[in-house]
C-alpha cells in the first residue's frame, strides 16, 4: 500500500508480528508529519519490534505500514533516504575517524550534503577546543562574558551589514524579506498562545522561565553562524527578517514573562540594542541602493568573518560551565 497522502509520517494499519512466546497483534496508529511522538511500556511490550517492523528490519506478519507516503517494504529504499537516527552512543567503530564515517554515510545516502557534514566538523572542533579552553582554565568567566559581547554587540551586527550589502537588489527577493517578516511574526504569536497553553502556572513562580525558554531561541549566536556556514549569506538575508521580530517580541512580551512587567524603557533597550540597529540600516541601505565604500566594507567583512569562530567558541565555554548532571537529573525538563 503506497499512498499520496503526506499528513502522515508513518501510517501503521493491523500490524501483527508473531514470535509465539510474545505476538504483537492488531497494532494501528498514524504519526502526523511535524510531531514527536514517544512509545512508552513497559519491557517486553512491543516498543522495538514495532520500530523494525517499520524499519522492515524483521518483516511482519500481517497489516500494513506506510513510511513517508510509501509501503515500507516495496518503497524502503526511498523511505529510508529520507530518514535519519539519533543513536544514545556511537555504534561506529573506534578505529573510524569523521572523514571515515563521512565517506561510509555518503554512500548510504545519496543525497548527501558533504559540505554540510564538514562545516558541521569543523564547528564542533572549534567548540571543543573553547571546551578544553575553559576546562584548563586558559579563558575565565568573564573572558567568555566579554567574547560574548564582542560577538552580539559588534561582529554580528557588521555581518548583517555586509549580506545586505553584498546581495544585490532583486524585486523577487524584496518579495521573500516581506514574506519573511511576515512568517517571522506569525510564528511568534503562534508559540507565544501555544507556550501560554502548554505551560501553565499551577503554582509555580518559574512559570514564566519555562514560557521564555519554550518561545525564545538563541539565535543570535547561534542561528547567524549555523545559517552562514550552512546556507550562505543569502540564508542570513532572510534570518534578520527572524530576528527582527525576536527582538520586538523577546523585549516586550519576554520581558513581561520575566519580569512581570513591561515599560518604554524595555522596548527602548532592544530598540537601540545594535543587533536591531544594525538590521534596520542594512535593510534601509538595501532599499535605496546604497553602497559603502569599498575599503570600509572589506573592513566590516573581515569582523564578520569572525562570526563562526567566536560563535562556536561561546558555545564551548557555556557547556563548559554548565552543570550537565544536574540540568538532565531535573525531570521537569522531560514533561
Amino acid at each position: 500500500m503506497e499512498t499520496n497522502n503526506m499528513e502522515n509520517a508513518i501510517e501503521i494499519r493491523h500490524l501483527t508480528k508473531d514470535y509465539g512466546s510474545f505476538k504483537l497483534d492488531d497494532v494501528t496508529f498514524d504519526v502526523p508529519m511535524g510531531t514527536i511522538v514517544g512509545l512508552i511500556g513497559e519491557n517486553g511490550a512491543g516498543k522495538s519490534t514495532t520500530i523494525k517492523c517499520i524499519l522492515n528490519l524483521i518483516r511482519r506478519d500481517g497489516g500494513e505500514i506506510v513510511l513517508l507516503g510509501r509501503d515500507n517494504i516495496t518503497g524502503e529504499r526511498e523511505a529510508k533516504e529520507e530518514i535519519g537516527v539519533v543513536l544514545d552512543e556511537s555504534t561506529f567503530h573506534d578505529t573510524l575517524r569523521s572523514g571515515d564515517v563521512g565517506k561510509i554515510l555518503r554512500k548510504i545516502y545519496k543525497n548527501w550534503d558533504q559540505r554540510f557534514f564538514e562545516q558541521l566538523l569543523k564547528m564542533f572542533f572549534i567548540m571543543l577546543l573553547a571546551f578544553v579552553c575553559y576546562k584548563i582554565r586558559l579563558v575565565s568567566q568573564e573572558g567568555n562574558r566579554s567574547v560574548s559581547n564582542l560577538l552580539l554587540l559588534v561582529v554580528n551586527p557588521c555581518l548583517i551589514l555586509t549580506v545586505y550589502q553584498e546581495t544585490g537588489y532583486d524585486p523577487d527577493l524584496v518579495r521573500g524579506l516581506l514574506l519573511a517578516f511576515a512568517a517571522a511574526a506569525v510564528s511568534h504569536i503562534i508559540g507565544i498562545f501555544i507556550s501560554t497553553v502548554l505551560i501553565r502556572p499551577e503554582g509555580r513562580t518559574d512559570y514564566g522561565i519555562e514560557r521564555y525558554n519554550a518561545m525564545y531561541s538563541n539565535c543570535g549566536f547561534i542561528g547567524i553562524p549555523l545559517i552562514n556556514s550552512v546556507l550562505g549569506s543569502s540564508g542570513v538575508f532572510y534570518l534578520t527578517a527572524y530576528m527582527v521580530a525576536f527582538n520586538l517580541f523577546s523585549w516586550t512580551h519576554g520581558v513581561i514573562l520575566m519580569e512581570k512587567k513591561c515599560s518604554l524603557r524595555n522596548l527602548k533597550e532592544g530598540v537601540l540594542s545594535p543587533m536591531f540597529l544594525s538590521t534596520v540600516a542594512a535593510v534601509l541601505l538595501f532599499f535605496i541602493r546604497f553602497r559603502i565604500p569599498g575599503v570600509l566594507l572589506d573592513s566590516l567583512n573581515y569582523i564578520a568573518d569572525m562570526n563562526t569562530p567566536l560563535a562556536m567558541m561561546v558555545a564551548g565555554f557555556s557547556v563548559a560551565q554548565a552543570d550537565l548532571g544536574k540540568m538532565f537529573r531535573n525531570l521537569r525538563i522531560y514533561y
